[in-house]
């Protein structure tokens, strides 16, 4: 105790389909340990919005121990562009990519598509 569980994708937990499985006795398991033992670790269940908000009613439990929520919005395309930008001129094992000029003028089209 005193540290922190950081549940990546924890919607997957829920099993979809094959509820009462592993997941769901990993999910029970959780909010006993969240009641009792309150205070003395950090739980972090992160995941998409939406496959959360379901993931957060598999249980009646839930929703009152993993309270607060923090969304994060989406990146906006021009975000997307630079951030691809700076991935491409990042020295990776001394080889920095550049694009040529007909993808650099495509490249803003390609993340309004997405």
């Amino acid at each position: 105790m005193g540290g922190i569980l950081f549940i990546d994708e924890a919607y997957a937990l829920a099993g979809g389909d094959q509820r009462g499985g592993y997941g769901t006795d990993a999910v029970n398991t959780l909010l006993n340990i969240a009641e009792n033992r309150k205070g003395e670790f950090v739980c972090i269940m992160a995941g998409y919005t939406k496959e959360m908000g379901e993931f957060i009613r598999i249980n009646p439990g839930t929703p009152s121990r993993f309270n607060v929520t923090i969304e994060f919005p989406d990146y906006k395309p021009r975000e997307l562009e630079e951030i691809f930008r700076r991935m491409l001129s990042r020295n990776n094992e001394n080889t920095t990519f550049t694009l040529d000029a007909k993808a650099d003028e495509m490249l803003p089209g390609i993340f309004d598509k997405m």
